[in-house]
């Protein structure tokens, strides 16, 4: 009787708007800003494919990774003049 109801839910699910429903539920938030503040220490940070933009700012520091020995990294490929990173009164 369980695995029937869970058939029937299935069944549901998998018809129209329902399927990009659960789909677009499933995926990451892209294009999100990630603002990394002071007077507290953080840890390292590398950007992913999700960063829309990071700003450091408000004399935050940020420490060293202890495998890499990096406190900040960006992964992405940013072209000419850009928004994607601003550093403000701030240590690396």
């Amino acid at each position: 009787m369980r695995n029937r109801s869970v058939k029937l839910l299935s069944g549901k699910l998998l018809s129209g708007a329902s399927v990009l429903a659960v789909i677009a539920g499933l995926q990451p938030a892209f294009g999100a800003a990630v603002l990394i503040q002071g007077p507290a220490s953080s840890d390292s940070y590398e950007t992913s494919a999700g960063d829309s933009s990071v700003t450091i700012n408000t004399t935050a520091t940020l420490r060293k990774d202890s495998i890499t020995n990096r406190s900040f990294y960006n992964a992405q490929t940013v072209l000419g003049a850009s928004t994607f990173l601003t550093i403000d009164d701030s240590v690396l």
